[in-house]
């Protein structure tokens, strides 16, 4: 079974995920992840960002100097679209090729973007982790240090609680503590038919 997790900034899939991959047989593939891979030397992401990026974007070994790239997108607002045109799509495709030779019987998928890449078409189930915006905005300035300002950015530059609710099948809510949490995730899981290892 493959399951696609997404949801706000702030609102705890890191969590969610770090306990089904801890307790469950399950292949995680994290879009992050697999997109700063793609961007490495020698891989097809970084190859086709030279054709788009500046030179300064780029380390004398050839990797992706983030923070000049975060540089240009600042100055140049279309930039990270057509960037993120270029890797999404080989994103997908990497997943896609993972999830065939996955020997696991449940593969996890995070993605920001999940609903607007069109996950559905990959996945058997998408997983919404809800958490309150005063929640959310707390955990952003603990553990992150945001300012109110950037937290009201990123929240608004992201699909809406509704949005997000409409294009997904389960609703976890990760508002209160862990154990609360673990509780839901366990019964959605539970009610797919997908078991805990000890069972």
């Amino acid at each position: 079974m493959v399951i696609g997790i997404t949801g706000g900034v702030g609102s705890g899939k890191s969590e969610v995920i770090r306990y089904i991959a801890k307790n469950y047989n399950a292949t995680v593939l994290l879009a992050d992840d697999i997109a700063k891979k793609l961007m490495s030397v020698g891989q097809a992401g970084n190859t086709a960002l030279k054709e788009l990026l500046p030179g300064e974007c780029f380390l004398e070994d050839g990797n992706i100097d983030r923070k000049a790239m975060a540089a240009v997108f600042f100055k140049d607002k279309g930039m990270q679209q057509r960037v993120n045109s270029v890797i999404f799509p080989l994103v997908k495709e990497y997943i896609k090729e993972s999830i065939k030779t996955a020997t696991a019987p449940l593969i996890i998928i995070e993605a920001a973007l999940l609903i607007e890449e069109h996950y559905e078409e990959i996945c058997d189930k998408l997983i919404y982790v809800y958490a309150e915006r005063q929640v959310r905005v707390k955990r952003l300035q603990e553990s992150r240090g945001y300012s109110i300002e950037r937290i009201d950015a990123m929240m608004a530059s992201q699909l809406s609680e509704e949005e997000f609710r409409e294009n997904t099948d389960i609703t976890i809510d990760n508002s209160g503590g862990l154990e609360d949490t673990i509780k839901i995730i366990d019964k959605e899981l539970s009610g797919l038919g997908v078991k805990r290892w000890e069972q």
